[in-house]
């Protein structure tokens, strides 16, 4: 008898432990009422750990991106690793936020903390000002390389100016996705500026890599 009141009792204590762990915004009707579609993004996630847990949402959340992304034009350019990686994606050798988005997050953790759960969301309009804000951000690192990346061409030294080159030229591609992803965000932007600086960057890149291989050619 005494037994059979000690499991009960054990089974009620874990069925409360349960409860307890368990969140209201683990309920897909909750995060809904509570954070719109219309004027949130939104995702969550389930992992062993937090940064798991997180990765997934980060991940998942741009696959939903694009699919709105991709209601509005199919030949963007853009991909879901792309939005991850240029906005979400944290590296260790980018500490400051001007670099990444700033998701908003709600995290718990259920069996006997086996299980991380991770609700990552932000309004529309908050993503969209903090994507303008990474891509003026990177725009002036951009155009501050660019001229560095003439003074190394004008010494004379192509092979550190090539080296130079393909870093700027990463830049570049960075900037190219954002500028796509405001622009289907009808984000206003004076582009002038960026138009210069890859006007000149084509042209003494194009220079580096004709004087490089004329001379590979001519060792030939």
């Amino acid at each position: 008898m005494n037994k059979k009141i000690f499991l009960i009792i054990s089974l009620c204590f874990l069925c409360l432990i349960s409860f307890a762990q368990k969140k209201p915004w683990f309920d897909s009707e909750y995060r809904s009422k509570n954070w719109s579609s219309t004027e949130y993004y939104k995702q969550y996630s389930t992992g062993a750990n937090e940064k798991e847990a997180l990765d997934n949402a980060k991940k998942e959340l741009s696959k939903s991106i694009l699919s709105q992304i991709e209601t509005k034009s199919t030949s963007t350019g853009i991909t879901k690793d792309g939005i991850y990686n240029d906005l979400f994606k944290e590296k260790s050798s980018e500490t400051s936020s001007a670099t990444f988005v700033n998701l908003n997050k709600e995290v718990a953790f259920t069996n006997r903390n086996k299980t991380c759960h991770v609700f990552i969301y932000k309004k529309k309009s908050e993503l969209k000002q903090e994507t303008k804000n990474i891509f003026d951000n990177l725009q002036i690192t951009y155009i501050s390389d660019v001229g560095s990346l003439i003074k190394v061409y004008n010494t004379g030294n192509f092979k550190e100016a090539k080296n130079k080159s393909d870093l700027v030229n990463v830049t570049k591609r960075k900037l190219d996705r954002l500028r796509t992803f405001l622009s289907l965000f009808d984000s206003e932007i004076n582009f002038d500026e960026l138009n210069q600086a890859n006007q000149k960057f084509d042209e003494v890149r194009a220079y580096i890599l004709k004087y490089l291989d004329e001379e590979e050619n001519y060792k030939i």
